[in-house]
């Protein structure tokens, strides 16, 4: 019975020694055994946990579809405002992904030019180191945005699709 008070009322066993009138120690020591409340203690404690065991259930009273319906209202905004953000992340995200496709794409063509033109023996001195140094500097750009962080970005756009579509749903059934 104590558990469900103090589970269904938020309370802590001070709560309930207040609730009764009496010391908190006089409580602890009957919550563990040592000593037992008294009748119009028991009697108070009786009353809450009786009003628990209700026959409607909770989304059934007025008060709770009162208080649902003020919360739906005030998160309104809050979902709509979350929509916006999401709208404008994954276009952020998908020109984010075409330029570093595009940069990746000119790089990797750059770089197969400069390993085709290696192999050429024709070429003097300047123009090999020329081309080794540029290969080179190439690889190091396509180190720095690899072909995970393409993977990133499409796994970052699907994330953000299904969150979009998941919060467009909550407010064509949740708010209208």
């Amino acid at each position: 019975m104590i558990k469900d008070i103090k589970k269904y009322f938020n309370i802590s066993n001070q709560g309930i020694a207040a609730y009764i009138g009496k010391s908190i120690s006089l409580v602890n020591s009957i919550i563990i055994g040592r000593r037992y409340f008294s009748l119009p203690d028991l009697n108070k404690l009786l009353k809450l946990y009786k009003s628990l065991q209700m026959e409607k259930g909770i989304l059934e009273l007025p008060e709770v579809i009162a208080l649902i319906d003020k919360e739906k209202e005030s998160a309104l905004p809050w979902v709509k405002q979350q929509i916006k953000e999401k709208k404008r992340a994954l276009i952020i995200c998908k020109n984010t992904l075409k330029k570093l496709q595009l940069r990746r794409k000119v790089w990797l063509r750059g770089l197969g030019v400069c390993t085709t033109l290696l192999n050429d023996q024709t070429l003097d001195g300047a123009t090999l180191k020329w081309l080794s140094l540029r290969k080179k500097h190439l690889s190091i750009r396509l180190k720095e945005d690899t072909y995970f962080k393409e993977i990133a970005y499409e796994l970052r756009i699907k994330s953000l699709k299904g969150e979009l579509s998941y919060l467009k749903k909550m407010v064509e059934k949740e708010f209208k």
